[in-house]
């Protein structure tokens, strides 16, 4: 008896030490002067008491351009309410070789206990940031809205979470539920979408919960059983109908016990990772149109490029470390062009598709099973 419980404490002890990262983001922004150049802010929610947050004081970065980077803490303060979390920062400036797509990641082990993530504390979480550097407009990625301790909701109460994150530039910003990424190596470049994950009320199969593409609040209605969850955004930035950044940001929400009135619980509805989108359209620019399909993908992905007035047209893949897999372009002005890419070969993981339309930009993001 001694013995078992002896071993149950050692569990519990390695657990408390071992998981303890509960989320965060990474955030660009241009060293104002220096062509090129940026500072690379990398935000981890962790837990302040735990060895592991401790001895968490460098991290490997991967640039997007096949560079990586160990970046040391700069700064740690503990901001939540009840002292149980903390946001670690890790900062660094760099030089990009040029004008292109980028998308810095970091990957790291210990997860957070999660209801709805199996096996979380085996789990690596990988955080990502796509952006664009152009030369025709200088950017900078949103800062979210991403509270340090998470966030509390009463169980079998209605919860309404404004995610709303703020843009210096004054970009449009539209909002999305994601599932969040892993890797199969810490420190890696390469991410891909977690198998497993539950969105929070798919855990009982009970009530909905649905994101706002337009003003970021998040409807949980309603918790039912008490626990740590996860939830993963996208914060997609838009500026004159080119999406120039998508950031994903990773947080925690907490149902607890606490004072309110319940509420009846609605039917079950699955979350979408469309949500509720209104007055989205006009951040697009529907003169032009990329898209990719099947996504995810396993063989051959169809690209589609299409635009109202004849362009030349360029599709390139890159994979999350910057290095381009594939280029292929229209040879003379179309008003739509067609490609099918190999995938087959491929790693399982996340590519970006990238289309260039007479100077513009459009992205979106594939998933190869």
């Amino acid at each position: 008896m001694k013995n078992s419980l002896y071993l149950l404490l050692l569990l519990a002890g390695f657990q408390a030490q071992a998981s303890h990262l509960s989320g965060g983001y990474i955030r660009v922004a241009p060293v104002p002067g220096q062509a090129l150049t940026y500072t690379i802010s990398t935000i981890v929610f962790a837990d302040p008491q735990a060895v592991a947050t401790r001895e968490l004081v460098s991290l490997s970065l991967c640039l997007g351009d096949g560079t990586t980077q160990v970046v040391n803490r700069k700064s740690q303060s503990t901001t939540a309410p009840d002292g149980l979390a903390t946001a670690l920062l890790f900062e660094t400036t760099y030089t990009y070789p040029g004008a292109g797509t980028y998308t810095p990641t970091v990957v790291l082990t210990n997860r957070s206990g999660l209801l709805n993530i199996p096996s979380s504390i085996t789990s690596l979480l990988a955080l990502t940031t796509t952006f664009i550097i152009s030369n025709a407009f200088t950017n900078q990625t949103p800062v979210a809205a991403s509270p340090v301790g998470g966030i509390r909701v009463g169980v079998n109460q209605r919860a309404v979470i404004s995610l709303r994150a703020t843009d210096a530039d004054g970009d449009s910003l539209v909002y999305s539920l994601t599932r969040p990424l892993t890797a199969v190596t810490p420190g890696g470049c390469s991410s891909s979408i977690l198998s497993g994950y539950l969105f929070p009320n798919e855990v009982t199969q009970q009530g909905t919960f649905v994101l706002n593409g337009r003003t970021g609040e998040l409807i949980w209605n309603a918790p039912t059983r008490q626990g740590q969850y996860d939830i993963a955004v996208y914060i997609n930035e838009y500026r004159n109908g080119i999406n120039i950044s998508q950031t994903l940001e990773e947080i925690s929400l907490f149902a607890v016990d606490q004072p309110g009135t319940p509420v009846t619980i609605p039917a079950y509805e699955p979350a979408s990772t469309a949500g509720i989108v209104t007055a989205v359209e006009e951040l697009r620019d529907a003169s032009m149109q990329l898209s990719v399909f099947p996504n995810p993908v396993e063989e051959n992905l169809q690209v589609v490029v299409q635009s109202n007035t004849p362009s030349v047209m360029v599709v390139q893949l890159f994979d999350t470390s910057g290095r381009q897999i594939h280029r292929l372009g229209s040879r003379t002005a179309v008003r739509r062009h067609e490609q099918v890419i190999g995938m087959g070969s491929l790693s399982a993981g996340t590519y970006l598709i990238r289309a260039e339309i007479a100077g513009r930009i459009l992205m979106e993001k594939v998933v190869k099973k």
